[in-house]
């Protein structure tokens, strides 16, 4: 079992970290750089309350899910997908599913689905700032 921990960065600039520790990747870094692509947050080294764990799932069975979701812990499910893993740290970070089929966040996305809101970017940055606080 190897736990691999993250802190982000918003791409706009911020000095906001956030860590996400991996579970089930030996190698995470990649997947998760493409991830954070797709969401404007750069991912590095570091400590912090989000829990990621990386699984193989049936045909059939939800893809990610957003397990646990208290004022300093966030713990999400997703498969070796970074649009899967965009998507639930997107949850953990306080974003909703919305309807349009481009955005990381519309139920069911694929690799085209790259777009944020600015209103989606300001909640992330808050929910950083508010989860930054933990301790």
């Amino acid at each position: 079992m190897r736990w691999l921990v993250l802190s982000s960065t918003l791409a706009c600039g911020c000095s906001e970290r956030l860590g996400v520790r991996v579970h089930g990747e030996r190698d995470a870094e990649p997947l998760l750089l493409e991830a954070s692509e797709l969401l404007g947050i750069w991912l590095e080294a570091g400590d912090g309350p989000i829990v990621l764990e990386l699984v193989d799932v049936a045909p059939g069975e939800p893809v990610g899910r957003l397990l646990v979701e208290r004022s300093c812990l966030r713990v999400i499910r997703a498969t070796r997908s970074p649009i899967v893993i965009a998507h639930e740290v997107g949850h953990a970070l306080g974003l909703q599913h919305v309807d349009d089929p481009l955005n990381v966040m519309a139920v069911y996305t694929d690799d085209e689905s790259v777009a944020l809101t600015d209103e989606q970017r300001s909640t992330m940055e808050k929910t950083m700032r508010n989860l930054g606080g933990c301790p």
